[in-house]
């Protein structure tokens, strides 16, 4: 009898205990979806940019740090970049967990920028810009023979042989270096790239001669710069001209001098020796 006692306890107590959870639990499951749905809340996804910025060998800053999530108070986001310029996918450099990314613009064209931002509890928002980078034309700097090239400048005859080097490397696109150069002689192509190193002077036998140089940058644009080679001959006979006129020129000035002077006649006064003659006569 006390068995079946002691039986009837552990049956109660454990029903008792059963009861409970069971409270528990259904007193925790409203909770449980509340949280649930709060947590359906999408972040907000927040970058700003331009829309035209020029060419630039820099990278263009994204800066997303203004997202935010509506849901919570958490700054726990997740932020995944991708673009495009054309047909092409644009590789920017970013972490997930910083908001800040770097997009190359060294070519010219129209990008699209995408934005995707997750939230801890994997809701997503995506954000859209489109930026248009403008095309920058080559800048063209060089050097002929040890001398600075500029549009219509005279290049002369170096005092010293060669070889000489010419170079328009230094010319940059929007900062960058650029593609390719081409020279020119009198409108005939010479020479295909930008650096070289010359034995022979190209004006040797001609009064002068012009060149022309395009530059050309990675996106296809063109500028050209034309300037002026001197022969050295041409210089020399042109001093020896400049000497004999010069020499001519003196010359017949002290001729002409020399003739007003032998035709300038002396007055001359009556003796008196002579008038005294006379008269005592």
């Amino acid at each position: 009898m006390k068995g079946i006692n002691v039986e009837k306890g552990n049956n109660r107590a454990l029903a008792t205990l059963l009861s409970v959870t069971i409270i528990i639990l259904s007193t925790s499951s409203p909770i449980t979806a509340e949280e649930d749905q709060d947590d359906s809340t999408p972040p907000v996804p927040i970058f700003e940019i331009m829309g035209e910025i020029n060419e630039s060998p820099e990278p263009m800053t994204l800066d997303a740090s203004l997202s935010y999530d509506p849901g919570s108070d958490s700054d726990d986001l997740r932020y995944i970049w991708s673009g495009t310029r054309g047909a092409d996918n644009i590789v920017i450099e970013y972490q997930e967990n910083e908001s800040v990314a770097f997009m190359p613009i060294g070519l010219a064209g129209t990008y699209k920028i995408r934005l995707t931002v997750f939230d801890p509890s994997m809701n997503s928002a995506s954000l859209e810009h489109e930026v248009r980078v403008i095309d920058v034309l080559p800048h063209i700097r060089g050097t002929f023979a040890s001398q600075a090239i500029s549009e219509g400048v005279s290049i002369e005859h170096p005092d010293t042989s060669g070889p000489w080097s010419i170079n328009a490397s230094a010319s940059t696109d929007g900062g960058s270096e650029v593609a390719d150069c081409e020279w020119y002689l009198d409108d005939s192509i010479w020479l295909e790239g930008c650096k070289h190193s010359i034995l022979e002077w190209p004006a040797a036998g001609f009064d002068s001669r012009n060149v022309r140089l395009e530059v050309m940058d990675d996106d296809g644009s063109l500028s050209s710069m034309e300037f002026i080679l001197v022969n050295e001959a041409q210089e020399d006979s042109n001093h020896v001209i400049f000497l004999v006129l010069g020499a001519l020129l003196a010359l017949g000035i002290l001729s002409l001098a020399f003739r007003r002077r032998s035709n300038f006649d002396i007055p001359k006064w009556p003796s008196r020796v002579a008038d005294e003659d006379h008269m005592l006569k």
